[in-house]
């Protein structure tokens, strides 16, 4: 990830202002032991103290320099730059909500982990980005036309549930992705098993086909765990005929990298910028805190 410093002198004068207060604290150090050893006994002073006074003081000058480490790289404003693929196509996608879908063979269950990795691909894609979500079980239905609202769509994902009636419809998915779709989109197809209601596959196909759209399919469960998984020989089918691909879902973590993996094949990059200036400037805050907490505590002067 690429870092840009607005305002580098501030570092430098960072630098330069640590080097000078370290240099002042050794020998103010210096000066007070032995101002302590001519008029005083130090040892007691430390035993009083209840501590090293030495020990004390570097914990002080860290602290110190922190917050000014803190200080400058606000300053500095330093902004953390990182190129996400995102797509100005537009997208559908189509999830399976089939009961098969309750399984736990993904935490927390196969639906929540294609729910979650659905809706952190919405968070990334381009602003202009149109998307729309269909679900299927026995059939499928249109649960947010194309666009631009993701926060809307993201809410909506949030609600989908497990359907009560069994069935999964994938043929019926394609047309209803194709339904709102437009000449030339994309469409996403997420599903745990294969077509047993609805119409048929080839039939969903041919009007895909006919719109020119591109479909991925992504294959989710693990059929040694519970003996049921997709049918991937008909989702790379689906894909192939599409011009898409078809991707399997090994895990929860590898559904959010296809969905990446499919914003750089279809997409375009844009770039993200992230500025830390407000986390130094509340971690020098949350510094001074802890030194006037210290000062009136832990290391008050002895009267």
């Amino acid at each position: 990830m690429p870092v840009e410093i607005t305002n580098p002198i501030f570092i430098w004068l960072g630098a330069v202002v640590t080097v000078i207060i370290t240099a002042i604290h050794i020998i103010g150090l210096k000066i007070a032991r032995k101002r302590a050893l001519t008029f005083g006994n130090f040892p007691a002073l430390e035993e009083a103290a209840g501590g090293k006074l030495l020990t004390r003081n570097v914990l002080m000058l860290a602290i110190r320099l922190l917050i000014i480490f803190s200080l400058s790289i606000s300053l500095a404003d330093i902004v953390i730059t990182e190129e996400i693929e995102s797509s100005v196509k537009d997208i559908v996608l189509a999830i399976d909500v089939s009961q098969t879908m309750s399984a736990t063979d993904y935490f927390p269950n196969r639906l929540e982990a294609a729910k979650k990795g659905a809706s952190g691909f919405i968070s990334i894609l381009s602003p202009e980005t149109r998307v729309g979500l269909v679900t299927f079980a026995d059939k499928a239905v249109v649960e947010s036309p194309l666009g631009k609202n993701k926060l809307t769509l993201q809410a909506r994902i949030d609600e989908i549930r497990i359907s009560e009636i069994p069935g999964t419809a994938i043929g019926s998915a394609i047309l209803s992705l194709t339904d709102i779709a437009s000449e030339g989109d994309i469409g996403i197809l997420l599903t745990d098993g294969n077509n047993n209601a609805g119409i048929s596959v080839n039939g969903g196909l041919e009007v895909a086909i006919s719109k020119n759209l591109t479909i991925y399919t992504i294959g989710i469960g693990r059929t040694e765990g519970s003996g049921i998984g997709p049918d991937e020989s008909e989702l790379k089918n689906i894909a192939s005929r599409t011009n898409g691909a078809y991707f399997a879902a090994l895990n929860e973590t590898s559904i959010s990298e296809i969905y990446k993996g499919i914003i750089r094949d279809i997409g375009e990059s844009r770039i993200d910028r992230t500025s830390v200036t407000g986390t130094f400037v509340l971690l020098a805050f949350l510094l001074l805190l802890v030194e006037w907490a210290l000062m009136n505590v832990k290391y008050r002067t002895l009267p």
